[in-house]
C-alpha cells in the first residue's frame, strides 16, 4: 500500500506538471513530442546512453527539437523521459522526466526570465509554499575563486571540472533561493555558443536551488562548422576513454544551415518536484525507481 505521504506528493507531482504546461500554453509555446529512441545521440565525453536494439534511449530531446527550430518553429517545449545509463542516486535515476524549451531569436539571460516566471507560476498553480522572487547571479569565474580557491582557467580535464563542480562548488552556494551559475568554460560546453568579448566562455548557465543543481540553459552554437569540430572533439575523447562512440548525428548537423540564433533549457521535473515537496531523495518523489 502507498504510504500517505507518497499519495500527496503524486497529487503534488500531478498539479506541478500541469502548471507547467499550463505556464508554457500561455507562453504560445507549442508542446511538441520527439522520438524516444535514436539513432545517434549527441557524443558528449560525459553523458552515456543506453542500447535499445539497434538504436538508444535518448539521453535528452535536444537534437530533435533543434531540428524543429530550424524548420521553422519559434517557441517549443516538451516534458518527456530520458535516459543515462550509469546515473542512479539521491538525485539521480536512469529513467528520469525532463522539461526543455526552445525560443528562436532568444540568447541565455532570456531563459533566466522564463526560468524566474516558470518557477513564480508553478507555486502559484500548484499551491506551493515556496516563493522564488530572490536570485543571485553569479559568474562560474567568481564562484570558483570563491569556493574553490583556485582560477577556473587551471582545470586540467572535464573530469576534474565535474567534481570541483559537486564537491566544492555546488554545497557552497547560498541557500533557500535560485541562483544562477553564469559563463562556463567553452571546452567543456560543446553545444553552446562562445561568447563574444571571451571566446574561452560559453553563453552558458546553470540553475541551482539549495546546492540541487535544477536545469541548465545556453544560447546555441549555430555555427555548423564550429559545431562539427566540437562534436568530433567529443568523440574522440569517447574513444580515449574507451566508451562507445555513437554514429555520427548527421540529420542534427544537416539541420545547422537553417539554425536561426536560438536559446534552449533543459530542466529536471523530478528535482523540481523534490525541492518544491521537501523530499531527500528523488525516489521519494517517483512512482516507481530502480530502487523500488
Amino acid at each position: 500500500m502507498l504510504s500517505k505521504q507518497k499519495i500527496y506528493t503524486l497529487k503534488k507531482r500531478a498539479k506541478i506538471i500541469s502548471a507547467i504546461r499550463s505556464f508554457f500554453e500561455s507562453e504560445n509555446f507549442i508542446e511538441v513530442e520527439t522520438p524516444i529512441r535514436t539513432p545517434a545521440p549527441l557524443p558528449e565525453q560525459n553523458i552515456d546512453a543506453l542500447k535499445c536494439g539497434e538504436f538508444y534511449l535518448a539521453t535528452s530531446p535536444e537534437p530533435y527539437m533543434k531540428q524543429l527550430i530550424a524548420d521553422g518553429c519559434e517557441k517549443i517545449f516538451q516534458i518527456t523521459k530520458c535516459f543515462r545509463n550509469g546515473e542512479i542516486g539521491d538525485k539521480h535515476n536512469i529513467e528520469f522526466t525532463m522539461l526543455e524549451w526552445y525560443r528562436k531569436d532568444a540568447d541565455y539571460l532570456k531563459l533566466i526570465d522564463d526560468a524566474k516566471n516558470l518557477l513564480n507560476f508553478i507555486c502559484d498553480k500548484a499551491n506551493c509554499d515556496k516563493k522564488f522572487s530572490d536570485w543571485e547571479i553569479i559568474p562560474l569565474d567568481d564562484a570558483w575563486k570563491k569556493f574553490a580557491g583556485t582560477d577556473l582557467d587551471d582545470v586540467p580535464d572535464g573530469f576534474e571540472f565535474d567534481k570541483t563542480m559537486v564537491e566544492k562548488i555546488e554545497p557552497d552556494l547560498p541557500v533557500n533561493k535560485p541562483v544562477v551559475i553564469s559563463d562556463f568554460p567553452a571546452v567543456f560546453s560543446p553545444m553552446c555558443k562562445k561568447k563574444n568579448d571571451n571566446p574561452f566562455r560559453a553563453e552558458r548557465l546553470e540553475i541551482y536551488i539549495n546546492g540541487v543543481e535544477l536545469a541548465n540553459g545556453c544560447t546555441e552554437q549555430i555555427d555548423k562548422k564550429l559545431q562539427i569540430k566540437r562534436l568530433r572533439d567529443e568523440q574522440l575523447e569517447r574513444k580515449k576513454m574507451g566508451k562507445d562512440v555513437y554514429p555520427w548525428p548527421e540529420k542534427f548537423v544537416d539541420s545547422l544551415n537553417n539554425m536561426p540564433p536560438s536559446a534552449g533549457m533543459a530542466l529536471g521535473i523530478d528535482r523540481l518536484i523534490m525541492i518544491l515537496c521537501n523530499a531527500d531523495k528523488i525516489e521519494d518523489v517517483l512512482t516507481f525507481s530502480e530502487k523500488n
